[in-house]
């Protein structure tokens, strides 16, 4: 209840309360609840409301509490809520305030479309706004949404270094306005999470040639269950092998790859441009052909994996899975493998 709320609020502004992250999860608040929030002086870091069916008359509450100088919140979660373009305004419009501190912005899961997106852009390219990871995973933006965005991401003002627009609605048409934001020298994006839309092999292929680019900054790609095949992982490897490429962290997993682009993969994995420690490719048809490939690589001095996931592929025998761990034993010391 708002009485509730309001304890909470008075025992967080005692000057010897140690407490700077507050989370409410699955509780059901009311917006009157968001009022007894906002009056209190709190001095939180870290606010996370998450499956809290949080409307948007909500939002626009505890946006003007984000506006007095005296709150630090710097990360706000609000994911898995019933926020909608409306409500995204009320966020914009604080992110811009001078006083607003929020560098990561979670609205992951929510009822956001093309229109909150283009509040969005407006919001980042402002001067004061200091957001710099932003999550919008699960909503309902489309391409047209991802070309106002990437709009924001070529400004020199706009900070965001962490984007997110995995499960949304975005299709192989919104690569090559990736490519153009990704390989603008303002663009500041060194992490790029798109899984779970339809970004096929053609769409990966315009990808790697921004990931080849000198300008891209672009160091942990996840593009898992977007049904990219053996000739995307290809493309992919190519990109690796290339000296301007900065990818580190790769996730494929849940997508299409077969033994064939194991073996592409591993032909990069050995090459003495590819940064790749981290790689992701749970879930895909990897047989222990593909295994077999990967024990040569994990010996290999060029080799720089410390990460590899190849858990839900069905067909890799019990015997294949002891061999790469007994190699990564011997060679590999701290690697983490997983099956």
């Amino acid at each position: 209840t708002r009485c509730g709320i309001k304890r909470i609020g008075k025992s967080l502004e005692k000057e010897r309360c140690p407490v700077t992250e507050l989370v409410f999860r699955h509780v059901r608040l009311t917006d009157d609840c968001f009022s007894g929030l906002a009056c209190c002086k709190f001095r939180l870091t870290q606010l996370c409301i998450m499956k809290s069916s949080i409307t948007d008359t909500g939002v626009t509450i505890l946006c003007d509490a984000l506006k007095y100088p005296s709150r630090k919140v710097a990360t706000l979660n609000l994911r898995d809520n019933l926020i909608t373009d409306t409500g995204v305004i009320s966020l914009c419009d604080a992110l811009k305030h001078p006083s607003c501190e929020v560098t990561k912005l979670n609205l992951r899961g929510n009822k956001i479309t093309d229109t909150g997106v283009t509040s969005l852009r407006d919001a980042l390219i402002h001067p004061s706004c200091k957001v710099i990871s932003l999550n919008l995973r699960g909503n309902k933006i489309t391409d047209a949404g991802v070309d106002n965005l990437c709009d924001s991401l070529t400004h020199p003002s706009c900070k965001v270094t962490t984007l997110s627009l995995s499960y949304n609605r975005i299709t192989s048409t919104c690569a090559i306005i990736l490519y153009r934001a990704l390989v603008h020298q303002s663009c500041k994006v060194t992490t790029l999470d798109l899984s779970g839309n339809e970004i096929h092999n053609i769409a990966v292929s315009v990808l790697c040639d921004a990931l080849n680019h000198p300008s891209c900054k672009v160091t942990t790609l996840r593009l898992t269950g977007t049904r990219i095949t053996d000739t995307g992982a290809t493309s992919l490897c190519d990109a690796a092998k290339h000296p301007s490429c900065k990818v580190t962290t790769l996730d494929l997993s849940r997508n299409q790859i077969t033994d064939t682009g194991v073996t592409s993969l591993c032909d990069a994995l050995t090459h003495p441009s590819c940064k790749v420690t981290t790689l992701g490719l749970s879930g895909n048809h990897i047989t222990d052909t593909g295994v077999t490939s990967l024990c040569e690589v994990v010996q290999h001095g060029n080799c720089k994996l410390v990460t590899l996931n190849l858990g839900w592929n069905r067909d890799i025998s019990e015997e294949s899975k002891q061999s790469l761990r007994s190699l990564v034993e011997q060679h590999r010391s701290g690697f983490e493998l997983s099956f």
